[in-house]
């Protein structure tokens, strides 16, 4: 792994997690590449204070290897900031590459750089990818988009029922 690409002095990394003294990783290797000075850890945070964040920020990265549903991303979107994020998991699922922002493979940090200075260099992408993943995010990740998703599960299984399939 090289020295990181996000060079600028102006970049600033918030990272949402329990951090040191349980999580260390992180914080190892801001120390190993000298960039500690350039990262908030949050520790965790309430409700409140995380959607404050997500609408406050530039961009939401999404860095993982191994995602289940992608709820970082979800987050992001509903709060209508642009996202950057691997495409591990079900996050090819919850974001719509190129609109609501942008999906890279896994494990490529130079692919991952690429797009977060793509997107940090162009203010009206940024706006135009955070309202799509907005728009996204509430049309199907929304309560009572879930809602309706479950009924919809519901009356296919009584169909199947009633109709003796």
């Amino acid at each position: 792994m090289g020295a990181p690409r996000l060079t600028a002095e102006r970049v600033r990394l918030t990272i949402v997690d329990e951090g040191p003294p349980r999580k260390t990783s992180a914080f190892e290797l801001a120390k190993k590449f000298g960039v500690e000075r350039r990262i908030d850890f949050t520790g965790k945070v309430d409700l409140a204070t995380l959607v404050h964040l997500y609408c406050t920020k530039t961009l939401v990265v999404v860095s993982s290897l191994h995602e289940g549903f992608g709820l970082p991303a979800a987050e992001g979107m509903a709060c209508e900031t642009a996202v950057v994020s691997t495409d591990s998991g079900a996050l090819k699922e919850v974001m719509v590459d190129g609109e609501t922002g942008y999906l890279v493979p896994a494990n490529h940090p130079r692919a991952m750089a690429d797009a977060i200075i793509k997107l940090l260099s162009d203010t009206a992408l940024r706006t135009k990818m955070g309202k799509a993943g907005r728009k996204r995010a509430v049309e199907l990740f929304s309560w009572p988009a879930a809602a309706r998703n479950t009924l919809d599960v519901y009356r296919a299984v009584i169909e199947e029922f009633r109709s003796g399939k």
